[in-house]
């Protein structure tokens, strides 16, 4: 780690304390919530596993993000501390705005193959 860039382990530890931060909100609210958050590739996978496997160490391997893909969850507060909240995945690494315009150089990193219609 070098160059401003923060450890795998401390990019999920803030993802910790972000996710418990949402879930925390997500408790005390009485209505519907939309929460926009503008995010780095290790960020969003740290905070995805926080949320749903909380225990994962080491790379950033169980989700792929391409750059401006967007992720889209419902987070629901656990019924006890003992619980984890429910969070449902509705949109995880969508891209339609990059495919729209058919420039797949945009894309870089995963393989696009059959995403395209």
């Amino acid at each position: 780690v070098g160059s401003g860039r923060e450890s795998d382990d401390q990019a999920r530890a803030r993802a910790k304390v972000v996710a418990a931060e949402l879930v925390q909100k997500a408790a005390g609210l009485t209505e519907d919530h939309t929460l926009c958050m503008v995010v780095h590739y290790d960020f969003i996978c740290a905070l995805l596993d926080a949320l749903v496997l909380p225990h994962t160490v080491g790379p950033f391997d169980r989700w792929k993000s391409w750059n401006t893909g967007i992720t889209v969850f419902d987070l629901q507060p656990p019924a006890s501390l003992q619980e984890q909240p429910y969070v449902a995945l509705l949109a995880l690494n969508a891209i339609p705005h990059i495919l729209a315009i058919g420039s797949g150089d945009l894309v870089s990193g995963f393989n696009i193959a059959g995403l395209r219609g």
